[in-house]
């Protein structure tokens, strides 16, 4: 499928704030990015169908595991199914981490658009994007923003 490119960072809006969006979770919660200024975010654009999209999910949920008492919020944004659907899938690969349905293309598109699937921000705790990752990346470049974005934090450098 078209929409779909393996292990590029792109260009976008690095170094603009995060949107600020109040999204409603599958789970009911509310998220709202100014509120959660302080923590690391990385949010997932992704589809059921994008099997790039798929094989990073299993390790998004243990980074959320991992990471969630140290201030990392993992979000996904899903793109392409009803919320029965998606509520289906995300039960049989387990996932933990907070979802919203982004089937309007607003969230895609206060981010500056999305090319391909999937599509990923990492965003420090000041709330600033640091990096646009598209296509399939594994679980250490994101680990590795993670950290990095941590150390930043509790130094003062990011907050």
């Amino acid at each position: 499928m078209s929409w779909i490119f393996l292990g590029l960072v792109a260009a976008g809006p690095i170094g603009q704030p995060v949107p600020d969006l109040t999204l409603v979770t599958l789970q009911g919660d509310t998220l709202r990015f100014a509120d959660l200024r302080g923590h690391v975010l990385i949010v997932d654009f992704w589809a059921t169908w994008c099997p790039p999209c798929r094989a990073e999910m299993p390790f998004f949920n243990e980074l959320h595991k991992t990471y969630r008492d140290s201030g990392v919020v993992i979000l996904g944004i899903n793109l392409d199914e009803p919320r029965s659907k998606v509520e289906k899938f995300l039960e049989k690969l387990g996932i933990e981490y907070p979802v919203v349905l982004g089937r309007t293309g607003r969230e895609a598109r206060a981010f500056g658009g999305i090319l391909g699937l999937p599509t990923t921000f990492v965003v420090d705790a000041r709330g600033t994007i640091r990096a646009r990752a598209v296509g399939y990346h594994p679980r250490e470049y994101f680990e590795g923003w993670i950290q990095k974005l941590l150390r930043e934090r509790d130094s003062g450098g990011g907050s």
